[in-house]
């Protein structure tokens, strides 16, 4: 005779589970109701819905794997960094069509060192408000953006919601304190990567050249960085018209 153990159905959202545990880790996957609710319920507690999990990566290939967990199962992903907005926007919904799953940047703190020359730093989306002062500071920096929430106000957040702040009318929105959107660098990576997945695949590109210039460069040189140059451009103009639109408004009687 052989024993055949018995095992419990696998619910609708296991294999989700699993595939962000094996993203993140076990321990950085919360499921539990209890552990789950801060994350759930907006600051001003008025608006609350439920998640599947929280998950907490902290780098980007974690965050990558993650998303494709979640495209594979039709998951939403709520982005939530300090969750100290006032609208609802890093909460999951009430009521939604399919299951959702908060990606809390708050393990993604990596402060890089200060660039004195450029007046540049690098910090990861998690990194708080308080954490990037101090840090700025001990190059002899300030930096532009000051909240009441700094302690628990994160970078990310405030890139997405433009924050403003005590300092808004000397140094402008958060915007404003950007070098490059990340959508130019998203688009450099995509036409990156799109590059040698070509040249794999069509193995025939390799030796094609127009006019002497092989593909591969003509690529670059006609479509990647031109189109990555153009984009950060429009960013730019666009963050200098909202500026502006700022300005008008608080200037005007």
């Amino acid at each position: 005779m052989c024993g055949v153990a018995a095992c419990s159905p696998m619910g609708p959202n296991d294999e989700l589970l699993q595939s962000l545990r094996a993203a993140v880790g076990p321990s950085h996957v919360l499921t539990d109701a209890d552990v789950r609710a801060s994350y759930e319920t907006d600051w001003t507690r008025r608006w609350r819905g439920e998640a599947v999990a929280v998950v907490r990566p902290a780098s980007t290939d974690e965050v990558i794997a993650v998303i494709l967990a979640c495209a594979a199962a039709g998951a939403a992903i709520i982005p939530q960094g300090g969750n100290t907005g006032l609208v609802g926007g890093s909460v999951p919904r009430e009521v939604a069509a399919g299951p959702q799953v908060v990606l809390s940047t708050l393990r993604l703190r990596d402060l890089e060192p200060v660039d004195v020359l450029a007046g540049e730093v690098t910090v990861g989306s998690g990194v708080t408000l308080a954490a990037l002062q101090a840090h700025a500071a001990s190059s002899g920096f300030a930096f532009g953006v000051d909240l009441g929430a700094r302690d628990s106000a994160t970078v990310g957040g405030m890139i997405a919601t433009n924050a403003g702040g005590i300092h808004v009318l000397r140094h402008g929105l958060m915007r404003a304190q950007l070098r490059l959107s990340v959508a130019v660098l998203a688009l450099t990576t995509v036409g990156l990567t799109a590059l040698p997945v070509v040249l794999t695949l069509v193995p025939a590109t390799r030796e094609l050249s127009v006019l002497g210039i092989r593909f591969p460069w003509l690529v670059l040189g006609v479509a990647v960085y031109p189109s990555a140059w153009f984009l950060a451009r429009w960013y730019t103009r666009q963050a200098e018209r909202l500026e502006q639109d700022f300005t008008e408004v608080v200037e005007s009687p």
